[in-house]
């Protein structure tokens, strides 16, 4: 899988497993929000994730660690790959030694 095709699949598991938590409306509201206040639309998230994971915190506070946890659980399925970090690693740091095992 080349570099595009993992960030169509990431954002491709970004998207269902917010329709999955949150259900369409609210995944509809969270994008909007996004890009009504801070210039990131839906196609940019897995190539902007820093951005979106900030974002996304700030405006679901805890919320956003449940949907996280979950998101990283099904890209690692996936994609057949598991982060190895332990501890204060985030979302971000899972995603990046994702892409650099694949």
């Amino acid at each position: 899988m080349n570099a595009k095709e993992n960030f169509n699949k990431l954002l491709k598991i970004i998207d269902e497993e917010l329709k999955h938590i949150f259900r369409e409306a609210v995944t509809s509201v969270i994008y909007n929000h996004l890009e009504r206040n801070h210039s990131l639309k839906r196609e940019e998230i897995s190539e902007k994730l820093e951005v979106f994971i900030r974002e996304f915190e700030e405006f679901l506070g805890s919320g956003a660690q449940v949907a996280q946890k979950i998101t990283m659980q099904k890209l690692s399925s996936c994609l057949r790959v598991r982060c190895q970090g332990k501890g204060s690693y985030s979302f971000v740091d899972c995603v990046a030694e994702i892409k650099n095992k694949l």
